[in-house]
């Protein structure tokens, strides 16, 4: 009797632990522990005491006068439109410089640095890059949109870990546009104007593979060169989103292609991301960060009309103007880029 009832109390423990796991998965709740994890970019992370919807600027200041291109610490460094962001492995920030033609890495120590990229065989460099993204073999992943802006072409970049070229493609009088990292495979998705694919290397050097069909006539009209998504975000459900000026749609496993969300108002959306379980979105729209959770939206941060002074802060105290955004190592933080201020910042959830 003895052996039958350590047993079956063996059995509730292992359940109990089990479904404790399975909390856990669904609704990650990080940890004192796990916020430590973030990296501090030269500022110490203090999410155990910090209000809830805390901004702090990590990178970068409102430009006043002198070069618009510095490296050196976070403190010192200077960005000029900063947009797209991406997180290495070891931490490390990777940062869209748009009008510096240049991406700039942020390490966990706090200081910028600007990647060495090579030209391609043509002598061509990146021009504008408007977003980027890593595989998990660490190749950097570039798009750069309006490279020449009369004569209205894209350029899309691989780039090996070293700063190598492996591939560039050119689209005349098109528009490639977005990079979400897929977490299920090492892919990236973007668009080339009109169809959604794969971003690597295919048949002939062009950059593009496996487009998937979608029913595009859900979307407004073309024009002759197609159309630029302003975001997009692979989440874990598998549901690809994107946003087309105030308009957020999704595009499912099965292949439903869908607007969601006709009940909120956007302006401007230029970023999404999405939590593991799916069930909370954030969006950048027009400078603020925004938040979808059961079917209501609210505001967390944006442009603070009292002081439009670049000010960090908590919730409406802080002056924000987001464009790029991205989750930190836990789902507790969010990192964005601020083109208005000329910065990088991190916003505390709770």
């Amino acid at each position: 009797m003895k052996r039958k009832l350590t047993y079956a109390a063996l059995l509730l423990i292992a359940a109990s632990l089990t479904n404790c796991k399975k909390a856990t998965e669904t609704n990650p709740e990080p940890t004192a522990v796990e916020n430590q994890l973030e990296a501090s970019y030269g500022k110490p992370v203090l999410t155990a005491v910090v209000a809830p919807n805390t901004v702090e600027t990590i990178a970068g200041m409102v430009y006043q006068s002198g070069p618009k291109l510095v490296d050196g610490t976070a403190s010192t460094a200077r960005f000029d439109n900063p947009f797209a962001l991406v997180m290495a492995k070891d931490g490390s920030l990777l940062i869209g410089d748009i009008n510096n033609n240049a991406v700039r890495k942020l390490s966990p120590q706090g200081t910028v640095s600007t990647l060495q990229l090579q030209a391609n065989a043509n002598g061509e460099r990146i021009y504008n890059p408007t977003w980027i993204g890593l595989d998990d073999n660490e190749n950097l992943h570039v798009i750069c949109l309006n490279v020449d802006a009369a004569e209205g072409y894209s350029q899309s970049w691989i780039f090996g870990p070293s700063g190598n070229v492996v591939a560039s493609w050119w689209y005349m009088y098109g528009y490639f546009s977005c990079m979400a990292k897929d977490p299920y495979e090492n892919t990236l998705w973007f668009s080339d104007g009109t169809d959604i694919g794969k971003h690597k290397l295919g048949a002939g050097g062009r950059i593009g593979i496996d487009y998937i069909k979608y029913d595009m006539s859900k979307l407004p009209e073309t024009n002759e060169r197609g159309r630029a998504f302003d975001a997009m975000f692979v989440g874990y459900n598998g549901v690809k989103y994107v946003a087309l000026q105030n308009m957020i749609y999704k595009l499912t496993p099965s292949g439903v292609f869908e607007r969601i969300f006709t009940n909120f108002t956007f302006s401007q959306i230029s970023s999404i991301v999405a939590n593991k379980d799916s069930r909370t979105i954030y969006v950048a729209d027009n400078g603020a960060i925004r938040k979808i959770e059961n079917n209501k939206i609210t505001t967390i941060v944006g442009p603070n009309a009292a002081h439009p002074d670049y000010r960090d802060g908590v919730g409406s105290g802080a002056d924000v103007h987001a464009g790029q955004l991205i989750f930190g190592k836990t789902e507790n933080i969010i990192y964005f880029t601020d083109n208005y201020a000329q910065t990088v910042r991190r916003l505390t959830l709770k």
